[in-house]
């Protein structure tokens, strides 16, 4: 076979592999490359069944404005409330500490520490008052602990 008429028929290939492709991914819905290579290994035999083939349903894309939201959950183990070590803010606004929680409650009893004092400790991001962690405030000014001296 010459080499003009293996030229010839490598492009009728290529050209019966794109014409099938486009017809498969435009009309069918169906996949370009699979259809390229048999419509290029195959010419007319790979096309005659694409026409009685139904046409696919395209997958449907979820919308951007309706993004499902993000959940973060922090695995970083954390302590019970009275194992953490705490700071506060006296009133000339030094950091003591670090102190026990029995120790912080110690200072609440005693006036130190306050419902206005800011604390911290490492479960918090930032220092905070005292009463607006409730929680924290319920467990020092509860009487069922024990406040070891």
């Amino acid at each position: 076979m010459p080499l003009s008429r293996f030229l010839l028929l490598i492009g009728l290939s290529v050209l019966m592999g794109l014409v099938t492709a486009f017809f498969a991914r435009n009309r069918r819905n169906r996949d370009f490359s699979i259809w390229f290579i048999l419509g290029f290994m195959f010419g007319l035999l790979a096309f005659v069944p694409l026409l009685f083939l139904p046409k696919l349903k395209k997958k449907k894309k979820e919308n951007a404005s309706k993004e499902e939201p993000i959940i973060t959950v922090d695995l970083t183990p954390k302590l019970p409330m009275r194992e953490q070590l705490w700071y506060f803010l006296d009133e000339k606004q030094t950091q003591v500490g670090p102190v026990s929680f029995e120790g912080l409650r110690k200072h609440f009893l005693t006036g130190t520490v306050g419902t206005t004092s800011y604390v911290w400790n490492a479960m918090m991001k930032d220092w905070e008052p005292l009463q607006a962690l409730p929680e924290y405030l319920n467990e020092i000014t509860s009487e069922d602990l024990n406040v070891s001296t």
